[in-house]
C-alpha cells in the first residue's frame, strides 16, 4: 500500500511573509545606515531582508492557512523566486515565527514554479508515494499561470490541484 502524500507550496514575498518593497525599502535602509543605497536592484540583494532595518513578519491570514494544512498532515514548503543565498535568511524567519516547513525551495535553473512542482510530484511518485493533492499559494499572477500550465499534467497523475491567489500589492 502506497503512503498518501499531500503537498502545499507557499510563495514567500508578499504571500507567506510581508517583506519590504524597493520603495520605501531602499530609503529606509539608507536612512538606517546613513549611507546611500548604491544598488539598482532590490529583490536580489540581501539588503532587502536586513534584520537590522526591517521587521519581517508572516501575514496572519496566510499563516492560518499554513497551520490548517500543516495540522491536516500536508507536507509544506516555501517555493520562492529568491536566489539560493536567501535560504538561510528565510529559514531563520520561519524558525523565529514557529513555522515548520519541510524545505525552502529557492530559484535554481530556468524551471518555472509550476515545472518545479510537477517535478517534485513526479519524484514523490517515483519514490512510491501516492500524491493526492497539491495546494499552491502565491500573490503574483505571473507565478499562478505557471502552475495552471501544469495542472493537466498533475490531473493525469491523479493529483487534485488547488491554487489560491493571495491578495497583495504586487502588480504582476
Amino acid at each position: 500500500m502506497k503512503q498518501e502524500l499531500n503537498l502545499a507550496f507557499f510563495d514567500f514575498d508578499g504571500c507567506l511573509f510581508d517583506t519590504p518593497h524597493p520603495d520605501p525599502g531602499k530609503q529606509l535602509w539608507a536612512e538606517f545606515y546613513n549611507i546611500d543605497y548604491k544598488y539598482a536592484g532590490w529583490w536580489g540583494r540581501v539588503e532587502s531582508m536586513d534584520a537590522n532595518v526591517f521587521t519581517i513578519k508572516p501575514r496572519p491570514h496566510v499563516l492560518d492557512m499554513w497551520k490548517c494544512l500543516y495540522d491536516s498532515g500536508f507536507e509544506t514548503r516555501v517555493l520562492t523566486s529568491r536566489q539560493p543565498k536567501f535560504e538561510p535568511i528565510i529559514q531563520t524567519l520561519l524558525i523565529d515565527n514557529g513555522i515548520d516547513m519541510e524545505e525552502v525551495l529557492t530559484a535554481k535553473g530556468s524551471l518555472t514554479k509550476g515545472q518545479r512542482i510537477l517535478q517534485i510530484v513526479k519524484d514523490a511518485i517515483a519514490q512510491g508515494f501516492d500524491v493526492k493533492e497539491v495546494q499552491f499559494f502565491d500573490d503574483r499572477m505571473k507565478e499562478i499561470v505557471t502552475v495552471q500550465a501544469v495542472m493537466d499534467d498533475l490531473h493525469l497523475l491523479g493529483v487534485k490541484t488547488i491554487i489560491t491567489k493571495i491578495e497583495s500589492d504586487a502588480n504582476d
